[in-house]
């Protein structure tokens, strides 16, 4: 049985890991860019290739880590709060800037004469189904599992670590709509929860798998960009091999990558003094962005195929770039609404 963690061990694991969490944040986020813009980028086998890598590969599951980082963080939070605080606090952070956001998004829409992507509350709060910003559902989904932190510590104190078993299966095979757009962030969040309360990092499979997530994951980036010209390879589509490889496999290697970074001191700090600050509100703004960029690009009548692959690698790093510039231009504005449009206060 693993040791419990006590409130000064997990204290101190947090403050020990705060770098690499700030890096995780990054290396997760950008990546999900990849997802959200569409440039002709599969009319080339190599755009093909790139898109199998980007977007279905590590776009789509790099996000995931940050529901273990959050699950580790409201362990810590729900301890010392209290679980009205707490909540409130979910609130500000998530759903807040969410509707600011999905808000500013139907704004555009009908400023641009174009159809909003939601109807009724769901654009707005996304109650039911994806809101105006289809990626803030993520936002939405993490402040629903947040809510169940003290079960779950409660839960996997009395359990122990076998208890991640079902959920991880859950989160993977069961549907949890309409409470949970993406089931799987329960599993990756109960896996952060368990590592606030249980030493985990001891346990010798999740030693075993940091060793060899990374080499896993170069092997599924070949087999990926295999995968649009292999028919053998369509297995890697199916519902059971994203939740039991993809997904873990990623979210693995990122965790690895942001521990590695972390150890280079140039890297650290360009991380984290200049692109962890903004990386949030690059989250926030990205598929806005994104859109207005892209249409944009449409607009001036280029339909090269090299050039929409080229903007569809290089928009998301563009996306970043003016994430980083809004953000620091965001501290000029009032404070109430830096904390509606980003979700926190305004640094002093």
């Amino acid at each position: 049985m693993l040791e419990r963690r006590s409130d000064e061990g997990l204290a101190g694991l947090i403050e020990e890991n705060s770098d690499a969490i700030r890096v995780c944040r990054v290396v997760c986020i950008v990546p999900v860019a990849y997802v959200h813009v569409t440039l002709g980028e599969d009319v080339t086998a190599l755009g093909a290739a790139l898109q199998s890598v980007f977007r279905d590969l590590l776009g789509r599951s790099s996000v995931l880590l940050l529901s273990v980082v959050s699950g580790l963080l409201m362990v810590r939070v729900f301890a010392t709060r209290g679980y009205g605080r707490s909540v409130w606090g979910r609130v500000q952070g998530l759903l807040v800037p969410m509707v600011a956001w999905n808000v500013l998004a139907i704004a555009i829409s009908v400023w641009m004469a174009r159809p909003v992507a939601s109807e009724g509350i769901n654009a707005v709060l996304a109650v039911t189904d994806h809101g105006a910003t289809r990626p803030l559902t993520f936002l939405r989904d993490l402040f629903v599992v947040s809510l169940a932190t003290p079960a779950l510590v409660v839960a996997i104190g009395r359990a122990g670590p076998w208890l991640l078993v079902p959920l991880a299966l859950v989160g993977g095979f069961v549907s949890t709509k309409p409470v949970l757009a993406h089931s799987q962030i329960l599993s990756y969040f109960a896996i952060g929860v368990g590592f606030g309360v249980l030493r985990l990092e001891r346990s010798r499979v999740v030693r075993w798998g940091a060793a060899v997530a990374p080499w896993l994951l170069l092997a599924l980036v070949v087999l990926s960009a295999m995968r649009p010209f292999v028919d053998a390879l369509a297995f890697m589509d199916r519902n059971a091999f994203d939740a039991l490889v993809r997904r873990p496999v990623c979210a693995a290697s990122f965790w690895v990558l942001s521990t590695r970074v972390v150890r280079c001191d140039a890297a650290r700090r360009l991380v984290v003094r200049w692109l962890e600050p903004a990386i949030f509100a690059m989250f926030l703004s990205h598929s806005i962005v994104l859109h207005l960029l892209r249409h944009g690009l449409l607009a001036t009548g280029v339909r090269h195929p090299a050039v929409g692959l080229a903007a569809w690698l290089v928009l998301p790093l563009v996306s970043l770039a003016i994430a980083v510039v809004g953000q620091r231009a965001m501290l000029h504005m009032p404070g109430l609404l830096y904390r509606i449009f980003l979700g926190k206060p305004k640094p002093s």
